[in-house]
């Protein structure tokens, strides 16, 4: 049996690290992994690509209200039943409708972001993709997996 390299041993006990102990709701859960950074960089391409693909109809989109809308995709994918259309949770029929949606998110609004949201510069983005197929999301990949590295720690079953 050969020895384990230096960077495959795990040191200390598996779990949550201190840099994640007092974290108390979804919300800062979430701020670990979409950190201000990579929501400013998300803002400003998808500004960039509102502006440029429907520029009468864009509003500004700020870091908090992306922010709101990330936390709304992770809702509406937890609450979404198997197949059930995307628009179906803002319908009147009440045996569909979530009052939450109305209340949170006007549907109009929620599909022009989610039409034109960009997570990198998609002017160079061919030529990212010839060499790294992660392009379009790399940096934001990228920063989520180095906060994972943070926030947790593994254990030699986790590999």
């Amino acid at each position: 049996m050969s020895r384990s390299r230096k960077h495959d041993i795990v040191i200390g006990m598996p779990g949550l690290t201190a840099y994640s102990e007092n974290i108390s709701s979804l919300a800062e859960t979430l701020k670990l992994f979409i950190t201000d950074d990579i929501l400013k960089e998300i803002c400003h391409h998808t500004n960039a690509e509102g502006s440029s693909r429907i520029p009468k109809m864009w509003k500004y989109i700020s870091s908090e209200e992306l922010f709101a809308f990330l936390g709304f995709c992770m809702f509406s994918g937890i609450c979404r039943t198997r197949k059930e259309a995307v628009a179906k949770p803002w319908t009147t029929n009440v045996t569909y409708a979530r009052p939450i949606f109305h209340a949170t998110k006007a549907r109009d609004r929620f599909f022009q972001i989610l039409r034109v949201i960009r997570f990198n510069d998609k002017t160079t983005r061919n030529q990212q993709r010839s060499r790294d197929k992660l392009a379009p999301i790399r940096n934001v990949f990228e920063s989520i997996i180095s906060t994972f590295q943070m926030v947790y720690t593994t254990n030699e079953h986790n590999y």
